[in-house]
């Protein structure tokens, strides 16, 4: 990824010069519309595998002062090519940071799986809506999906070890 981030900064100081000298290269557009979605393109790797560095980050049971909000957009980033182009996705933070004691590694496996669980209950089109509320002793997390929601018939079953209602190898 550095590589190719060096790449397109030669690039792009290559076009300054050039643009001076209109003769060297007949497509200038061209020549900046591509190096910026090179650019665009680089910058959406890094933030996917910063992202993905976080997720697997192995740590111990120990609690420790976590950033909710982080988790969420990191766990959000992760999932986007579950939900991109179908499903939109609505923060309702409460504030920019918040901060919880607890287990990253934890945080980031159950936001995880709350927010694939949601994005998948959704077929086609929907929306996801993440709240997250500061009260005086604790915090609410809440993930609304618009998908059909769980059958009647199989609530009392929802904390149930290894429950599903996919397919061999979905759930």
């Amino acid at each position: 990824v550095n590589f190719i981030h060096q790449g397109t900064v030669l690039l792009q100081t290559i076009t300054d010069k050039v643009e001076k000298d209109k003769r060297v290269v007949s497509d200038l557009q061209t020549f900046d519309f591509v190096v910026s979605n090179i650019e665009m393109g680089v910058n959406r790797l890094v933030q996917l595998i910063n992202s993905l560095r976080s997720f697997s980050r192995k740590g111990t049971l120990e609690k420790a002062k976590t950033d909710v909000h982080l988790i969420i957009n990191n766990c959000l980033t992760i999932l986007e090519h579950e939900y991109k182009h179908r499903i939109e996705i609505e923060r309702q933070f409460d504030g920019d940071t918040l901060f919880i004691l607890g287990n990253e590694s934890q945080l980031y496996q159950v936001f995880t799986n709350l927010i694939a669980n949601a994005i998948q209950a959704i077929e086609d089109e929907g929306r996801v809506v993440i709240i997250t509320k500061r009260l005086k002793k604790h915090i609410d997390i809440i993930i609304k999906d618009s998908g059909e929601g769980i059958a009647e018939v199989h609530i009392d079953k929802i904390f149930d070890p290894f429950f599903t209602t996919k397919e061999f190898g979905k759930g």
